[in-house]
C-alpha cells in the first residue's frame, strides 16, 4: 500500500510540473523581452546623446557642412555598434540645426532603430522602432 502511495504523489508532482512549466517559460521569456527592449532603449539614448554631444563640440561652416554631419553620424554608428547582431542599415540618424538664443546653435540628433523581440508574442508587435532625440547648443 505504501508503494502505490509513493507513486501517487510522483504521478501528482509530474503533472503539477507539466502545468506550471509553460507559465514558467511565459514569464523567464516575458522577462529577457523586457530586458532587452530596455538595453536597447538606453544604447539609443547614448547614441543620440552622443551624436548632439559630438555636433555641439565641433563648429561648422557652409562648407564643411557635409563633413561634420558625417562625424556626427559616425558617432552615433560607434555608439551603436555594442549592440548584438547590430546592423547599420536599420538605424536612421536625423540631424539638425536651429538657432537658438543669442549666437547659439542648436544641434538635435534624432536616432531611431528597430527592436525585434525574441520570441513571437500574441497581441503584442514583433517589432518596436526605438527612437530618442537629444539636442545639445553650440556656441559660435
Amino acid at each position: 500500500m505504501q508503494i502505490n502511495n509513493q507513486r501517487r504523489k510522483r504521478g501528482a508532482a509530474a503533472i503539477e510540473f507539466a502545468c506550471t512549466l509553460p507559465l514558467l517559460l511565459l514569464l523567464a521569456l516575458g522577462a529577457c523581452d523586457f530586458g532587452r527592449i530596455t538595453y536597447y532603449h538606453q544604447y539609443v539614448t547614448a547614441a543620440a546623446a552622443t551624436g548632439a554631444v559630438r555636433g555641439a563640440t565641433q563648429q561648422f561652416t557652409d562648407f564643411t557642412q557635409g563633413v561634420w554631419q558625417d562625424s556626427v553620424e559616425a558617432a552615433v554608428v560607434e555608439a551603436m555598434s555594442q549592440i548584438p547582431q547590430f546592423d547599420a542599415g536599420d538605424l536612421v540618424v536625423d540631424i539638425t540645426t536651429s538657432a537658438g538664443p543669442g549666437d547659439m546653435v542648436l544641434v538635435s540628433v534624432d536616432v531611431s532603430y528597430p527592436f525585434r523581440t525574441a520570441v513571437s508574442w500574441p497581441l503584442l508587435p514583433s517589432e518596436v522602432t526605438l527612437r530618442h532625440r537629444s539636442t545639445f547648443g553650440q556656441f559660435r
